[in-house]
């Protein structure tokens, strides 16, 4: 019941949170369910609040580190999602403000901090060669990859696009409105090439499907807006062509936020 409220009443409605961080709330706490089926054989039905602890909570976070290899990082993430919710059992209920305080006071793991990857132009270049620009699905391909990176924009940032979130006139330019983590809203300017793309793009769309402004501005076959799953996949497609093509990239690991490093790299080194 307290999950349920939490979920469904105070994140969205009392907090107003974002569906992208509400999702990621709710992921952790699944695989906390997950985890307390397969590990101490309590069904999610019978769990009740008796049976969590730190120690439990702390054997959790290792769990995902040792069973399903998540870096440290993510664990970290994990544990401000645990965190929220007993931050709020402890104000919903303050018979549990002892067991919220000790699974507050679990600390955040400290580990070595990883390098910023980033690709040459080279590399960005031969990658947005790839889609067939013959095709409707290529012309999106092409016009997905190039904002990712040339807005330095995260993947969820690219999804939620929608029509209306480009913008272009004569006297001002063009530009691109990302809704960003915590609901922030961000507009970036686009270059006048980078422009003409995207209303291409859009005129070319309006011939398959509708474009209102509230219209995602890419869609998957089935009309829907790409996850980001969809995005990196379509990402990665690509980059696998493009490393045939350029053996220099043939061990990089290419992922979407790896296009937001290089961008913001090619700026400094552009001197920006």
């Amino acid at each position: 019941y307290a999950l349920s409220e939490y979920l469904f009443d105070f994140l969205p409605v009392k907090k107003g949170l974002s569906q992208n961080t509400i999702n990621s709330y709710s992921d952790t706490i699944e695989l906390f369910l997950q985890y307390m089926e397969e590990q101490h054989g309590i069904r999610r039905e019978k769990l009740e609040i008796h049976h969590l602890s730190r120690e439990v909570v702390e054997e959790y976070l290792d769990w995902l580190e040792t069973e399903r290899h998540n870096s440290i990082s993510t664990r970290n993430q994990r544990r401000v999602a645990i965190n929220g919710f007993f931050q709020y059992l402890q104000y919903r209920n303050p018979g549990f403000v002892l067991l919220c305080q000790q699974i507050l006071s679990i600390p955040k793991k400290t580990g070595p901090k990883r390098a910023v990857h980033h690709l040459s132009r080279e590399a960005i270049e031969e990658i947005l060669k790839q889609p067939d620009l013959a095709t409707r699905a290529g012309k999106r391909d092409f016009v997905l990859l190039m904002l990712l990176y040339e807005s330095a924009a995260r993947v969820s940032e690219i999804a939620d696009l929608r029509i209306g979130d480009f913008q272009s006139d004569r006297y001002h330019g063009a530009v691109i409105r990302l809704h960003g983590k915590g609901r922030k809203i961000r507009t970036v300017p686009l270059i006048k090439r980078a422009a003409g793309f995207v209303q291409r793009y859009i005129s070319e769309e309006e011939k398959f499907r509708s474009c209102g402004k509230e219209d995602p501005l890419f869609c998957n076959r089935s009309g829907r807006k790409l996850t980001r799953a969809g995005i990196a996949y379509i990402l990665e497609k690509y980059a696998n062509m493009a490393r045939a093509a350029l053996p220099s990239i043939a061990d990089a690991n290419i992922h979407p936020h790896v296009l937001r490093h290089s961008r913001a790299v090619h700026w400094l080194e552009a001197g920006v």
